[in-house]
């Protein structure tokens, strides 16, 4: 199986993932909460592009 991931939501992937890790090592507890919530839409949207793409 040959996974194909979108170069765009890759980089906002990563970018939001560094964004968490700064938020926590912070210790901004709202912030940390808002990129959870942003973090899990953006896999949801490669989730849904690799379902597409996979039919």
């Amino acid at each position: 199986m040959q996974i194909k991931i979108r170069p765009a939501v890759m980089l906002i992937s990563t970018g939001l993932v560094v964004a968490l890790v700064y938020a926590v090592a912070q210790g901004d507890k709202d912030l940390v909460a808002l990129l959870s919530v942003a973090l899990m839409g953006a896999l949801t949207k490669l989730v849904e592009s690799e379902e597409a793409t996979g039919k």
